[in-house]
Formats: C-alpha cells, sequence, structure tokens
C-alpha cells in the first residue's frame, strides 16, 4: 500500500504527514530546516518502504528539501498551495490552518489529484538561473534604494544630484547642506577619532596659524568665520590655486589624498603605516587601491640589492683569498 507523505515547508521548519488511501493519518513529524533535514525525514519514514512525497510549493520554498529528496531516490510531486488551501478548507474536516492539518491538507491533495507534476532533479543550469536571479534581485534593490535616495536629495537640495549616484556623492551632498543658516556638524563617516603625523616644517606653518584660536574653533574659516563653505571656495579659491600650481584642470580636491598617497610610496613607506596614514579599515583597501604604484619600487629594490652586492665584493674576495687549497 503507498503512503502519501505531505510536508508543510517553512524558511526553519518543515512538518510532514503520514497518511494511508483512506486519508486516515498514520504519523506526523516536525524537523527543523537544516543539513540533515532530508536524511531525518527518510529515516523516520522507514517505516513506509512504498512512499510518495508531497511538497507544497516545490519549486518554491520548499525547492531544497524536494531536491534533496530527488537526489535520494524518492519520488516527490508539487503540490500548489491553492490547491492545498482549498482541500484544508473544503475537504478535509479540518479547516483550522496550523502545521500539522496544512502538511495533511498537501497530502490528501496529492492522493486525490493522480494529475501533479513529478518533482526531477535540477542540472547545473537551473542553479545557474538562481544566482542569475540574484544578481538580477541585487540589481534591481540598488536601483530602488538610488531612486529613493534621489528623491530625499530633491528634498533637500534643489535638483538633488545631476551625475551618478553614489554613496560618496550623496554624503558630500549632504554635509553641504544648512539648517536655517547652520551646518549639521555630526561625527565622521567611521565614528572615530585617530592622529596622523605631519613632517615638522608643517608643523611650524600650522603652529603660528593657529595661534590665538581656541580649541573648538575651525582650522580653516571663512572670510568672516565659521566653517568653509564648499559652493563658494571650491569653484573660487581651490580650482584657480589648482591651475596656478600647473595642476590638470580637472583636479578634485581629494586628489591631493591620492597624491599624498603617491608620495608615501615614492619615499618607500610600508603599507601598514600607509594604512594608518591614510585611515582604511585594512590593509587589503590599501593595496587594493594604490597597489598598482607599487611595481615601481621594485626596480628600487632591484638597484639597493644590486648596491649591496657591489659593496660586499671586496669582502667576498678576501674571504675567498684566506680559504685554504
Amino acid at each position: 500500500m503507498t503512503i502519501t507523505i505531505g510536508i508543510d515547508p517553512h524558511k526553519a521548519s518543515h512538518t510532514a504527514v503520514a497518511i494511508d488511501k483512506t486519508e486516515h493519518v498514520l504519523d506526523q513529524l516536525r524537523v527543523r530546516a537544516c543539513a540533515k533535514q532530508a536524511d531525518q525525514l527518510r529515516r523516520w519514514a522507514a517505516p513506509f518502504p512504498d512512499r510518495v512525497w508531497a511538497i507544497e510549493s516545490a519549486r518554491g520554498l520548499g525547492y531544497l528539501l524536494a531536491q534533496q529528496l530527488v537526489a535520494a531516490g524518492e519520488t516527490v510531486v508539487d503540490v500548489p498551495p491553492v490547491l492545498s488551501t482549498r482541500t484544508r478548507l473544503l475537504g478535509s474536516g479540518k479547516g483550522q490552518k496550523n502545521d500539522p492539518n496544512d502538511a495533511r491538507s498537501v497530502a490528501i491533495t496529492a492522493l486525490r489529484h493522480t494529475s501533479l507534476s513529478r518533482v526531477t532533479a535540477d542540472d547545473h543550469a537551473q542553479a545557474l538561473k538562481l544566482l542569475v536571479k540574484r544578481h538580477r534581485d541585487l540589481g534591481r534593490l540598488k536601483n530602488k534604494t538610488a531612486c529613493r535616495l534621489h528623491s530625499l536629495l530633491t528634498e533637500l537640495s534643489p535638483g538633488g544630484m545631476a551625475k551618478e549616484m553614489t554613496v560618496n556623492r550623496a554624503n558630500e551632498i549632504l554635509d553641504r547642506i544648512e539648517i536655517n543658516g547652520q551646518f549639521n556638524i555630526g561625527p565622521t563617516k567611521t565614528y572615530s577619532r585617530r592622529s596622523v603625523g605631519i613632517p615638522a616644517t608643517l608643523a611650524s606653518e600650522m603652529a603660528s596659524h593657529l595661534a590665538g584660536k581656541k580649541q573648538s574653533d575651525f582650522v580653516f574659516e571663512g572670510p568672516e568665520g565659521g566653517p568653509l563653505r564648499h559652493s563658494n571656495w571650491y569653484p573660487r579659491h581651490f580650482k584657480p590655486a589648482a591651475v596656478r600650481s600647473g595642476c590638470p584642470s580637472g583636479t578634485r580636491f581629494h586628489d591631493l589624498r591620492h597624491t599624498y598617497a603617491a608620495f608615501l610610496i615614492a619615499e618607500g613607506a610600508h603599507p601598514r603605516a600607509m594604512m594608518e596614514r591614510m585611515g582604511h579599515s585594512t590593509i587589503n583597501v590599501t593595496l587594493g587601491t594604490y597597489g598598482h604604484m607599487f611595481p615601481a619600487i621594485d626596480e628600487q629594490l632591484d638597484d639597493a640589492l644590486d648596491a649591496r652586492y657591489n659593496r660586499s665584493k671586496p669582502t667576498l674576495s678576501v674571504a675567498a683569498t684566506a680559504l685554504p687549497h
């Protein structure tokens, strides 16, 4: 006699109910969703060698369990949720919704409907489809989040963001927004403080510049005091200064940070020291951002090794002469 086992799958657990051809419940089991879920169900169903598994939404929430059972050689059919719900409400005699009743309705549906589609093992193409779907969903989520962020920015700044939406550019716009004529000064993006060493020449210039300032004052202020405003300082001061110094016309203020990193690499700075100075979270960020600059240092290392070898040649010659023959 064939036993039908209905399964009501969930994210955290699965409930299975076994019935005979008279729709009488023989046994039931609830297992936790885990790597051994299929093995636990098969051990429980061992007393029913002639069995058919009916899984609700075997192409949806019950996909993984259905594929595991098929891979183990079990016969599995896919029960649409609409049919199992209709059976529970109208034809099972137990309309109360709970996991055992739902699993029993799934089994009864499979017993009464012999034309249900049988689940087959999916090949690698199906797994790739799942990855593609995941990638597509992530892309859509990113676009949706960017559109919502741009909509909020238009409420704070006229025109919002004219160019490509990025987190850094959104933060720049938010940092430039004034509330009632006042800047909203908050914590740094990493919510942390750090100390950065500066050369002695720069320290002496900063000492004279900071003379007479209080600790709560800004290091650099506008003509009338207060913080520098990007909309005024950037086009009126930084851009002309960059042109006068011979920098390319498209030089950005943030490019000075990259120039600083290039100077450190040229002076043979260790990546760990660069990581701390640049404020990177890990050394991988430093190497990933500026790693392309290090191959030039490789030539300097070869030259240094050649110089050391040449300096040691007289000592090696004397040592070789002193050896007994």
